[in-house]
C-alpha cells in the first residue's frame, strides 16, 4: 500500500486487492481565509496570499472550487469511465462522492516515463499537447501498466478526457518503456 497526493485528491493504492482508492481533499482553512478576505474586500482577489498552485482563485467560484474540487473529479472520471467504457482507462468502478474506487495500475518509474511522455508527444502533436496546459497534473505521472498496457489514472480534465478520446487506441497500443 502507498499514497499519492495531487491537488484535489489523495489517493491510496491498495495493489493486492488491484484498487486505487481516490479521496477527494478538502482545502477548508484556505476557502474560509478566502471567503473572509473575499467578505472583506468586496471580491478582490486573494491570489497575492494565497498559495497559486493550490487553486486558480480569481472569483468566488474559487471558494467552492478550493471545498469541492475533488468531489467534482472524482465525478467526471466515473461519468468518463462509463462512457468511453475503453480498457486504456483504469476503470472506474464506483464513486461516493468523495471516495472513487477505481482499478489499479503500475506506475512507472521515472526513467521509463520520459521514455511514454516523448512517445505520446509523437502520436498527439505538441499542439494537441499545448492545449492541455490547463490541465492540473497533465504529464506522464498519470499512466501506468496493467497487463502489459499504457492506462490511464487520473483522468478528471474535460481536456484530457478530449485528448483521451481521440487517441485512446494509440495509447493502448504504445510499447511499454523499459523499466
Amino acid at each position: 500500500m502507498y499514497v499519492e497526493k495531487g491537488t484535489s485528491r489523495v489517493v491510496v493504492v491498495i495493489p493486492r486487492f488491484g484498487i486505487r482508492l481516490k479521496f477527494a481533499r478538502v482545502h477548508l482553512w484556505t476557502a474560509i481565509l478566502c471567503a473572509v478576505h473575499f467578505a472583506r474586500t468586496g471580491g478582490r482577489s486573494p491570489r497575492e496570499w494565497v498559495r497559486p498552485w493550490v487553486a486558480p482563485i480569481d472569483d468566488r467560484a474559487g471558494v467552492w472550487y478550493l471545498l469541492l474540487n475533488g468531489v467534482r473529479n472524482n465525478w467526471r472520471e466515473r461519468a468518463f469511465s462509463a462512457r468511453l467504457n475503453h480498457s486504456v482507462l483504469a476503470k472506474t468502478h464506483l464513486t461516493f462522492g468523495f471516495v472513487n474506487v477505481q482499478s489499479s495500475v503500475d506506475p512507472f518509474p521515472e526513467n521509463a516515463r520520459k521514455t511514454l511522455w516523448g512517445c505520446i508527444f509523437r502520436i498527439s502533436g505538441s499542439n494537441t499537447l499545448s492545449n492541455l496546459d490547463e490541465a492540473d497534473e497533465f504529464g506522464p505521472a498519470i499512466f501506468g501498466s496493467d497487463n502489459g498496457q499504457v492506462r490511464v489514472t487520473d483522468y478528471p480534465h474535460p481536456a484530457l478526457q478530449d485528448f483521451i478520446e481521440r487517441h485512446a487506441d494509440e495509447l493502448l497500443s504504445l510499447p511499454l518503456p523499459p523499466t
